[in-house]
């Protein structure tokens, strides 16, 4: 009792508050560049009141009537979505995809090439890609498809964890915007990693959330979170987050053998991502398909490119060539150092280029609409998708930064630990994405975290009431 009285997460709270505040002003200061702001500002009013006005009767909806709406919210706009529109693969997508149709037939000399050269990291996702192909008879619809199931499944986690944490209502608003979010239902027919990343990465937050109740759950997170970096290479961020919440949790109790309980679950967590990542790398290299573990070759390159004042941290060709101009190995390694000290000589130059990147990141409009729609005969529809998806953003950064409110007032609150968790790895997500490659599609790969703080918020605005006037003496 004594140690839960000293756990004071307010600091945690407020810096949350802020950090959600800072992507509301900035999106309006986003939609003020082409007076996107007087169709912005009514357009919320609208949103936040019919929210507040849905929330009784989703409150007193059913479960299986909820899961229903859900499920066909999330997974019936994701498949119209993908029917809509044929994006064709291009950029790194289409590297990705050709690969793994060679890899379908059991190619595999294209590890051999520049882009699985320098990261072959990507293989996990490429062979992710080849055995759905393999299945399907090389169908890229069923890809298509698989990612509408990914979608509507990360739905379902978005409800499991904010349930978990702030209740079932709340759970279910934050569920139904997730399942609503545009550029979720517009990447549905781009052939990118983060569906499949983005579940399993929310699934693993969903167990780590249950160490403490569940006695199984640490190999369950392991495996989603060392499954979600074979995908996407940010299980060491997911690791980094939920050791460092795992020392909170131990600082907070005071019973030893819950303390010990604790630090073994972590620990066994990240041995299983550990052993996960062996394991698959031996068996690439034992088939001889890849001559080492899984790795960028290029360590410094996304750093680099991070601190490109030029670009605001975005790729460039001129980085590109320069960094081509070296063989890859310690030359090129070198030179992309010397290129780094370079670009952290000048500080009043960095700290302009780090507050740059982070208004690119959570505050400029999403790119969905680009990917999913530029090399379409869809392309006219680019700007009202921007414009939907600036009003969601505004709607639910606005009831993130209620939730936070929420919990700074009442100091913490049931949900204080887990809500710690999330903001350990939103705050940790964006700090890294300070420093290196920045792109505004990034931003998804934490959305369903983010969407988690929605309904809280929604449900504190909903059950505020005025102070009851006194009767006249």
């Amino acid at each position: 009792m004594e140690a839960s009285r000293r756990w004071n997460p307010r600091l945690f709270w407020g810096l949350g508050a802020l950090f959600f505040g800072s992507h509301m002003l900035y999106t309006l200061l986003d939609a003020s560049h082409d007076l996107l702001v007087w169709l912005l500002l009514p357009a919320w009013a609208a949103g936040m009141g019919l929210l507040w006005a849905v929330l009784p009767s989703l409150r007193a909806m059913k479960p299986l009537t909820f899961w229903l709406l859900l499920i066909g919210c999330a997974g019936g706009l994701r498949l119209a979505a993908i029917l809509w529109v044929d994006t064709p693969p291009y950029s790194d997508f289409q590297i990705m995809y050709d690969a793994a149709r060679s890899a379908a037939r059991g190619e595999f000399s294209f590890v051999r090439t520049d882009y699985f050269t320098r990261w072959n990291y990507q293989l996990g996702f490429t062979l992710y890609e080849a055995f759905i192909l393999k299945l399907s008879g090389g169908s890229l619809f069923a890809l298509r498809f698989v990612q509408v199931l990914l979608g509507t499944g990360s739905a379902c986690v978005v409800y499991g964890i904010a349930k978990e944490l702030f209740g079932q209502t709340a759970g279910r608003v934050s569920a139904l915007l997730y399942a609503l979010y545009p550029p979720m239902i517009l990447m549905g027919s781009v052939l990118t990693n983060q569906h499949l990343s983005n579940f399993l990465f929310a699934l693993g937050v969903y167990f780590v959330l249950r160490l403490d109740k569940s006695r199984q759950g640490w190999w369950a997170a392991g495996l989603c979170l060392g499954l979600g970096h074979l995908i996407r290479p940010l299980g060491v961020f997911y690791v980094t987050g939920v050791v460092l919440y795992g020392l909170a949790l131990l600082l907070r109790s005071s019973d030893p053998s819950a303390r010990k309980r604790m630090a073994m679950r972590v620990l066994g967590m990240a041995a299983v991502v550990v052993l996960l990542q062996q394991v698959f790398s031996y068996s690439l290299v034992e088939r001889n398909i890849t001559d080492g573990p899984l790795a960028s070759r290029e360590p410094y390159w996304k750093l680099m490119v991070g601190l490109n004042a030029g670009t605001t941290g975005a790729w460039s060709p001129e980085d590109e060539e320069y960094a081509s101009s070296y063989p890859l190995g310690e030359q090129r390694n070198e030179a992309e150092l010397n290129q780094i000290k370079e670009r952290l000589s000048d500080p009043a130059q960095l700290s302009l280029l780090l507050l740059r990147k982070y208004k690119v990141l959570w505050g400029t409009a999403d790119s969905s609409p680009y990917w999913a729609l530029s090399a379409t005969d869809k392309k006219g529809a680019e700007s009202g998708a921007m414009r939907v998806e600036r009003i969601f953003f505004l709607i639910i950064s606005s009831l993130c930064f209620l939730s936070l409110l929420r919990l700074w007032r009442d100091r913490a609150g049931a949900a204080a630990s887990g809500a710690l968790l999330l903001l350990l790895l939103l705050g940790g997500y964006a700090l890294v994405h300070l420093f290196i490659e920045v792109q505004v599609r990034y931003r998804l790969d934490v959305l369903p975290l983010y969407l988690v703080f929605c309904g809280y918020g929604l449900v504190w605005l909903r059950e505020v009431r005025p102070p009851a006037r006194k009767p006249p003496a």
